[in-house]
């Protein structure tokens, strides 16, 4: 299907997404099929090329793309229309000198998108090109993955069909999922800013109990939270600095080129683990970020 999408347009659309964190509204997207007369399946493919506008790739050269679907919106949905929903951006980021093992694949970006924009569930993702295995595993421990529809490459298919025989929280018996309301209380010694702590206590760690997070302060006093989300094939977790960076990103800011003041990691005691791979990605960026560990412990 030829694009009804012009290169001004989808220019035009990157701006306002990012102004907005990587996401289009569900009324933005019900008008954008109606402007140019798309389907919601159609408007989320032609949407991909903007994601790979928000691409740090200094490695590879590969703009992966994907976008998450939350809920279906009906609320104000014109009669006889499909309903839409809100859609969450992803594109890879990759740190220059350090393990391709740190990279931050798309469809994490996207997902991880969602999850700190407080949408209770993913209904669909659309992909620009077959996701590794890493990335299947990542998504299949999202509550509700395996039933949810993705499009990828233009063409349908599944979860299921895609990671077949899976290992799950399940098999680990473990009940709780990604994007499940979970939160435990964290306790600190001094005074933690209370967004850090916040997402802390509602990140995503039942394998290890590290709730952990991370908060990016720019030197334009920008702020960018990140928060852990585990896995259970251990591998595919993303770690609270890579989560706050891909939100940095999705706000259209460049980690290498828009300039970080202070980076603060916050753990639990006793359970830390993620103050090495923090390092890693820092040798990545500027030299002159201030750099806080604090440990804090659950009550």
């Amino acid at each position: 299907m030829s694009s009804k999408l012009s290169s001004c347009t989808l220019q035009d659309l990157h701006e306002q997404i990012a102004l907005q964190g990587g996401v289009l509204k569900a009324e933005q997207v019900l008008a954008l099929c109606n402007q140019f007369s798309l389907s919601f399946s159609e408007l989320k493919e032609q949407l991909l090329p903007i994601c790979e506008m928000f691409a740090v790739a200094p490695i590879s050269q590969f703009k992966a793309a994907a976008i998450a679907q939350g809920e279906y919106v009906t609320d104000g949905v014109l009669e006889g229309e499909e309903a839409v929903a809100n859609l969450y951006f992803g594109a890879n980021l990759e740190f220059e000198y350090q393990a391709l093992s740190l990279v931050v694949h798309a469809e994490q970006t996207a997902i991880n998108n969602a999850w700190h924009h407080g949408e209770p569930k993913i209904t669909g993702m659309t992909i620009n090109a077959a996701p590794c295995g890493y990335c299947r595993q990542f998504m299949n421990e999202v509550r509700g993955a395996r039933e949810m529809p993705m499009q990828v490459s233009g063409r349908n298919t599944d979860l299921d069909t895609l990671l077949p025989e899976p290992f799950n929280p399940a098999s680990l018996g473990v009940n709780e999922m990604l994007f499940d309301d979970l939160r435990q209380t964290i306790e600190f010694e001094q005074k933690v800013d209370r967004v850090l702590q916040d997402a802390m206590e509602t990140s995503y760690a039942p394998y290890t109990k590290n709730n952990s997070a991370c908060l990016i302060e720019t030197v334009d006093n920008q702020r960018f939270v990140g928060r852990y989300a585990e896995n259970c094939a251990y591998s595919p977790s993303l770690s609270p600095l890579q989560s706050a960076l891909s939100q940095m990103m999705m706000h259209g800011l460049n980690p290498y080129k828009h300039p970080i003041k202070r980076i603060t990691l916050a753990e639990v005691e006793g359970k830390a683990n993620q103050l090495g791979v923090s390092q890693c990605v820092l040798q990545s960026l500027s030299s002159d970020i201030e750099f806080t560990h604090v440990l804090g412990r659950v009550v």
